[in-house]
């Protein structure tokens, strides 16, 4: 925790969280590109997570969470994203942040796009999510 809040680190975290704010009232999640697309983008892939399942929490009737200085945000997420749907960005966000550390080679920026667009298209409302095989 030290460490997050003595680098600027933290500071990264408070962009990405206001970029995944504004995603949420223009729904352009494209926007977030800026703010995942950086060296450090298994942690802000970890973050952006850590939100989602703070929201799925919060639906689960759950008063604790990790991300406590971003209630206004997560509260907001689980009240517009259902949970199937934040099942299935989650799914997404681990499938891509594995590519990200395992691929050599891969191309960042285009991992993210698609990863980005494919959370765009499933947060439209006649959206068919992909069938999980947990």
């Amino acid at each position: 925790a030290q460490t997050l809040l003595s680098t600027d680190a933290w500071a990264q975290r408070q962009t990405l969280c206001a970029a995944v704010d504004a995603a949420l009232t223009s729904s352009d999640w494209l926007s977030l590109l800026p703010a995942l697309n950086h060296d450090s983008v298994a942690d802000r892939l970890h973050w952006l997570a850590s939100l989602y399942l703070d929201a799925m929490k919060i639906q689960q009737g759950a008063t604790q969470i990790g991300n406590a200085d971003a209630y206004p945000l997560v509260t907001r997420l689980a009240r517009i994203i259902a949970p199937a749907r934040l099942r299935a960005l989650l799914a997404a966000i681990f499938t891509c942040r594995e590519q990200l550390l395992t691929v050599t080679g891969v191309n960042r920026e285009l991992l993210l796009t698609d990863l980005l667009l494919s959370q765009e298209h499933w947060l439209q409302p006649d959206a068919v999510l992909p069938v999980s095989h947990l």
